[in-house]
């Protein structure tokens, strides 16, 4: 059991490093999971189950080298942008466009010089005092000219009554 823990330990490391740039290059994995460093959860895991079936000197000691050993590949780079940067999807780690409404169909090249009223659902637009839904472009971008607002939607209020359920219900598990 112990060479199955260590099998993986050794597999996720593999996937985390440079050596196994083809592979992620060159095959569908990148799609799956996006990023080498979430096999790290994996490698964390499987050491922390590996120290534990080791008595604790040994189990100790397997995680130090463990830790010792990743050091000449932690790799740490500063990059400082304007505040403006962070009130955009452009700090996401999106790669699939997840944050881009499902409405725009040509995916923008550059950020507008100016915000964008992009449709979404519960976006309305009120003109002359009455309620309208929305239209749009191509890109998702309203063109109903009128004072923009956003509203709930049913599945979204269902969503929040459900999560403030889960509160109230946790909160009364930790008081009782």
């Amino acid at each position: 059991m112990k060479k199955f823990w260590l099998i993986l330990v050794l597999i996720s490391l593999f996937f985390c490093l440079p050596i196994s740039y083809p592979i992620w290059q060159y095959t569908p994995l990148p799609k799956l999971v996006q990023f080498p460093w979430r096999f790290l959860s994996l490698t964390v895991f499987c050491v922390a189950v590996l120290a534990s079936r080791f008595p604790k000197k040994i189990g100790i000691l397997l995680v130090i080298i463990t830790i010792i050993s990743s050091l000449p590949f932690l790799q740490v780079t500063r990059t400082f942008y304007p505040d403006s940067y962070y009130s955009t999807n452009d700090d996401s780690t999106t790669i699939k466009n997840e944050y881009m409404p499902k409405w725009v169909k040509i995916d923008p090249t550059n950020r507008p010089a100016e915000r964008q009223p992009v449709y979404f659902p519960g976006v309305k637009v009120i003109v002359n005092g009455r309620e309208i839904e929305p239209q749009y472009d191509d890109n998702g971008i309203i063109t109903t000219k009128g004072e923009i607002i956003f509203r709930e939607t049913p599945v979204r209020l269902v969503a929040d009554l459900i999560s403030l359920t889960g509160i109230i219900f946790i909160i009364i598990l930790l008081i009782l």
